[in-house]
């Protein structure tokens, strides 16, 4: 069952729903579920940290505003996200950072 979101469509809110309310509701644990996102995404650097943090950036995301992005972390570690998807499955894409 695809759902399909288009770009000027692709809002946080619209994103979080989809993953987090209306994907558990339709979906059970044995279901195989793939999650695409074909957008822009960003590396930041946390002062003092050596690690980057990684965010999808939804079409009315400010620049600078990280609150308005949604946090990768958030997606990977949510309740919801890991009864669906055991660690095993969950992929994400390389780590390029803009230079």
């Amino acid at each position: 069952m695809p759902f399909g979101v288009r770009a000027c469509e692709a809002t946080k809110a619209v994103f979080e729903s989809l993953l987090f309310t209306q994907l558990p509701e339709l979906t059970s644990p044995d279901d195989p579920v793939l999650v695409f996102f074909a957008g822009h995404g960003e590396w930041r650097r946390f002062p003092g940290g050596s690690e980057d943090a990684g965010y999808l950036i939804p079409c009315e995301a400010e620049a600078g505003q990280w609150h308005t992005c949604v946090d990768m972390e958030a997606v990977k570690c949510a309740n919801t996200l890991a009864r669906l998807l055991p660690d095993r499955h969950l992929l994400q894409g390389p780590r390029h950072r803009a230079r």
